[in-house]
């Protein structure tokens, strides 16, 4: 990312808008922001770290408070940020959350927090996210940077520098692993943990199917044996299926054999059964036609009624015919004689209508009069309604004309007034000027009495943890004093025994040695003073024993040596510290106790206190000044409104006095144009409505009697018509009745029944013709089936004895039972046997997949194990690769630091291996060149640790640009810092900044330092005033 234009607008100190454009820097990349305490230095890193993540670029300042206390309720707080990054240009608008005055209405509105991200394409910008989350997001995304991490590597606030360098293992190693996406290799190894615990977990699943494949049989183990293993097992259960096997061919022989003989005796069952059968049916048989005889004389009755209502129903149709006839003649009667009497009636209603009718028609030129005297009236009324609204207008415009002119004094009185107010108010702002100068130091001197108190009060922490340390060093000296000298002494112990030990072997190799034989220690052959036991017995035991306390001894003296030599070097280093920040403080060392630190601390609040009320006193009289300002803004909007609303207001009056004299001209006209104009408008509405009613009665009464008219002319008319055509049917339909009598009487006679009766008498439903029929149809057939099968079976069953079924159905279920006997043995036999074969099958299938499993695990385990760090550096897969990137870091940031420092210190990565289950690989050590030993980071002083933590922060950028290919870190900013640095220190960092330019990047600087001051060429300059800070480009 490389800065191209900031603007700010009511942000901070800068109440008028402040356009900073990177790009006036004349080339420079490297320049100084300068300015007094207070002026809005920081400020300007704030707008940047804001218009970019929505917060300030220090964590003791919320984003919620840096609108401008300068600026008024209309002007907006906000900042735009442009900055080019991948050959692209981008830019951010944010504005925070603010009061706005209301756009209706008076008073004033909360605005939410507001943000856009822009891109310019071609010159022209295009809008890509408009909602603050969004815009979070893409940040974020495009610079591959979050919030702490930007803070950490671009925009380092004060304080910042030191955590630099001492942060722990796990804060570095989140801001690598964004940086440098290494999350693969964690998923490469959270995949390969779960892939061993996946196949770890298979293989268990497995080896407990084939415990419980091989519990399910009994093994005939003796009490305490183990069950067989997989391979046992498959052994065993083969041996028990081949015998299992034997078994069923022999049952299956002697099924067979049975089978056979159950066959026979069922053939002879089904021979006989079929005889019983015969017998029995031809006794059923015998019965049936008994009772067929007895129902024969019944049958031939039904035959003859059948008979007779065959010929009845031949007649039915000419009943049907005579029948209707009468039905329709009856009809035609009742209709006739209800025709004739509507006929009468009708001709009697005529006759009074049309006499009716007669004379209203007479009644017309009535009628034409009372419609002339209607037009006449409601022309009358129309001129009267229009003379009466006119009255009312010009009395309403009469009102509005006294209202106006009484609100245009009003408003008149008010502007001048308020003109009064403004030139009283701009007097007194113009005697305050001195009072916001004065304010302005007097916070400033507060924050340096602040700043001095918290230093104290960390001196005082310091002090505290150097008493500490030294009671930790005498003691630790002690402990390794004692451990030191009882080394010596058991050193010292093994020495005299392993010397005992040689005496007491040579004692033992001169005891069997023989005149005149060499020896086999010298080789000679004579033995003047031959070895003898000292008289105490040393064992070889013993001497281990020794050796192992004394190894034991050596390691505990090794180890509180390092830990003798870790303490003295902390406390040197503290102590170092605490001089260094006293000499800060302008304090001697008689001033470097608890209670001479507490007392100077005291003095120094009290001061601040003083201060901090008198601060409380300026914020309230710049208080009181800051509500005249606003009054005099408000009352300055408020004049120029009422001004506008003094001029619309004066032209409202004219208008209306026009329409007013306008008004009462119509109204004159109207009233010459009225015949009676004396007549108010509800006598005359009432006389209008009277003949509308009257007139309206009357057409309403001429039409309803010429509708009568026709109506019932109409209707009589169709009337006759009507009865002429009943009184011609009637004859008709009487002629074709007398002829269907006669045809009917004729028929029944010839059908051969003797009257009426005697017809009705034979009549039969259809129902119950069709239930006789059926009855003597079923007859016949079972007659003829029953007598033929009867005479069949009685020649069939001729000379033939009945079987003994009982004694055959015994013999066939002691063959059935034996049968099933043998099958349940059977398909116990081949049960076992299937289930040992499946056993089997499932107890190798099962060993062949484990065994593949375990060959799997056996890699993949330990690739897991390796990969999360179980392994002896104590270093994951991802750690291992991030390390890799931190060594890079390291060696350039040693380039610089080894210059800024005269070749004292250099960086490196801890080899301790972490304790506890920790992570190792991340953390940080200095070598000091001077005294040759590592110690901690966090032991340099406060000089070196901005030495070293800035050669970190430059280092990191160059390989951060090396590997990282979407962070791009070409601009980077620091505030405060060198104000620990000597002046060689300053020179040699300044050298090594004044590189960067070579590489095309932007480094903004804060700092007090005049050292600084001469050697940056490239200014920002922040000016403070009463009406807010102005920064300009030197």
């Amino acid at each position: 990312m490389r800065a191209i234009q900031l603007t700010m607008s009511a942000f901070g100190p800068y109440k008028d808008k402040q356009i900073i454009d990177f790009r006036q820097l004349a080339g420079d990349s490297l320049f100084l922001i300068t300015g007094p305490t207070g002026a809005g230095k920081t400020t300007i890193f704030d707008a940047m770290c804001y218009a970019l993540y929505g917060r300030a670029s220090g964590s003791d300042r919320d984003q919620d408070s840096l609108r401008s206390h300068f600026a008024s309720p209309d002007e907006q707080t906000e900042v735009m940020f442009r900055f080019q990054l991948q050959q692209k240009e981008f830019e951010v608008i944010r504005s925070p959350k603010q009061i706005k005055r209301k756009e209706r209405g008076e008073g004033f509105t909360e605005q939410p927090p507001k943000a856009e991200l822009y891109e310019y394409i071609h010159g022209d910008k295009r809008l890509l996210y408009s909602r603050v989350k969004d815009v979070n997001e893409a940040i974020e995304e495009l610079l591959q940077l979050d919030y702490e991490q930007f803070r950490k590597m671009v925009m380092i606030p004060q304080g910042e520098f030191r955590r630099l360098i001492s942060e722990n293992s796990r804060e570095r190693e989140t801001i690598l692993q964004k940086i440098f996406r290494t999350y693969v290799y964690k998923d490469i190894t959270n995949r390969l943990v779960e892939k061993s615990k996946a196949l770890e977990a298979e293989i268990m699943d497995i080896q407990k199917t084939e415990k419980v494949e091989i519990q399910q049989y009994e093994w005939g183990l003796e009490k305490g044996e183990d069950l067989p293993d997989s391979d046992q097992a498959i052994g065993l259960l083969s041996e028990y299926q081949e015998q299992e096997q034997k078994q069923l061919r022999t049952k299956k022989e002697k099924l067979d054999h049975t089978r056979k003989k159950l066959q026979e005796k069922q053939k002879d069952y089904y021979k006989a059964k079929e005889i019983h059968q015969l017998f029995e049916e031809y006794g059923q048989l015998s019965a049936k036609i008994k009772e067929l005889e007895d129902q024969k004389e019944q049958i031939s009755h039904k035959q003859e009624r059948l008979k007779s209502a065959g010929r009845a129903e031949l007649l039915s149709g000419y009943e049907k015919q005579l029948s209707q006839r009468k039905q329709e003649l009856e009809q035609l009667v009742e209709k006739e004689k209800h025709k004739s009497s509507a006929v009468t009636e009708l001709e009697q209603i005529f006759a009074e209508v049309a006499e009716a009718y007669e004379n209203e028609k007479k009644a017309e030129p009535n009628r034409e009069k009372q419609k002339e005297l209607l037009k006449s009236l409601e022309e009358e009324y129309r001129l009267m309604d229009q003379y009466h609204q006119l009255q009312k207008n010009e009395q309403l415009y009469q009102q509005q004309y006294q209202k106006a002119r009484k609100e245009y004094q009003d408003l008149n009185e008010q502007v001048k007034q308020k003109e009064i107010r403004l030139e009283q108010l701009e007097q007194e702002n113009h005697s305050d000027d001195e009072l916001v100068q004065a304010h302005y130091e007097l916070e400033a001197s507060v924050k340096e009495w602040k700043q001095l108190i918290d230093r104290g009060q960390y001196v005082m922490k310091e002090l505290q943890k150097l008493e500490k340390l030294r009671g930790d060093y005498k003691e630790i000296k002690s402990k390794y004093s004692n451990v030191r000298d009882e080394k010596e002494k058991i050193d010292a112990r093994l020495s005299q025994l392993e010397e005992q030990l040689k005496q007491q072997q040579a004692a033992i190799l001169a005891g069997s040695l023989q005149p005149d034989e060499p020896c086999p220690v010298c080789g000679s052959v004579h033995h003047p003073a031959k070895a003898k036991f000292s008289g105490v017995s040393v064992t070889d035991e013993e001497i281990e024993h020794i050796r192992k306390t004394l190894n034991r001894l050596e390691k505990q003296e090794e180890q509180w040596q390092r830990e003798y030599l870790r303490i003295e070097s902390l406390g040197q280093s503290q102590k170092q510290l605490i001089e260094n920040m006293a000499e800060e403080l302008n304090l001697t060392k008689d001033d470097l106790s608890l209670s001479a630190i507490q007392a100077i601390t005291n003095d120094w609040n009290k001061t601040y206190q003083n201060k901090m009320n008198q601060l409380e006193q300026s914020k309230q009289q710049l208080e009181k000044r800051k509500q005249k300002i606003i009054e005099k803004k408000e009352l300055s909007k408020k004049l120029a409104d009422d001004r506008k609303r003094f001029e619309k207001k004066r032209n409202e009056v004219n208008d209306i006095k026009e329409i007013w004299i306008r008004l009462e001209s119509q109204i004159e006209n109207i009233k010459t144009q009225m015949t009676n104009p004396n007549l108010s408008g509800e006598e005359l509405k009432k006389k209008l409505e009277q003949e509308k009613s009257s007139y309206k009665q009357m057409i309403n009464q001429w039409e309803t009697i010429q509708k009568q008219y026709e109506d019932t002319k109409e209707e009589l008319q169709k009337a006759r018509v009507e009865l002429a055509a009943v009184q011609e049917q009637k004859g008709n339909e009487q002629d074709q009745f007398e002829e269907a009598e006669k045809q009917f009487y004729r028929q029944l006679i010839e059908k051969g029944f003797k009257n009426i009766e005697d017809y009705q008498h034979a009549k039969l439903k259809q129902l119950e013709q069709e239930k006789l029929e059926k009855e003597i149809k079923t007859y016949e057939e079972q007659w003829y089936a029953t007598n033929e099968r009867y005479q069949v079976l009685k020649e069939k069953l001729k000379d033939t004895e009945i079987p003994d079924l009982l004694s055959i159905e015994k013999q066939l279920d002691d063959l059935n039972e034996l049968i099933d006997d043998l099958m349940k043995e059977i398909q116990q036999i081949d049960g076992k046997r299937k289930q040992y074969e499946k056993s089997i099958h499932r107890l190798k299938e099962l060993k062949k997949k484990r065994e593949k499993l375990e060959r799997k695990y056996f890699d993949v385990g330990e690739l897991a194990r390796l990969a999360r760090g179980d392994n002896d550096q104590r270093l994951s897969l991802e750690r291992f690769v991030l390390s890799s990137f931190l060594d890079e870091i390291l060696l350039q940031a040693n380039i610089r630091l080894d210059r800024m420092t005269d070749h004292r210190f250099e960086l490196i990565r801890s080899e301790e291996v972490a304790k506890r289950g920790a992570q190792s690989g991340l953390d940080l050590e200095v070598i000091d060149h001077y005294t040759g030993q590592k110690r901690s980071v966090r032991t340099l002083s406060g000089g070196e640790g901005f030495k070293a933590a800035l050669s970190l922060a430059l280092g990191m950028a160059d390989v951060v640009q090396a590997h990282a290919g979407g962070v791009e870190l070409d601009t980077m900013f620091i505030d405060e810092g060198f104000g620990t640095l000597d002046e060689l220190s300053v020179e040699q960092a300044l050298s090594c900044l004044h590189e960067l330019q070579n590489g095309n990047r932007i480094l903004g600087i804060i700092s007090h330092v005049p050292k600084l001051k001469e050697e940056i060429q490239s200014k920002l300059h922040i000016q403070p005033s009463p009406a807010g800070s102005i920064v300009t480009i030197l």
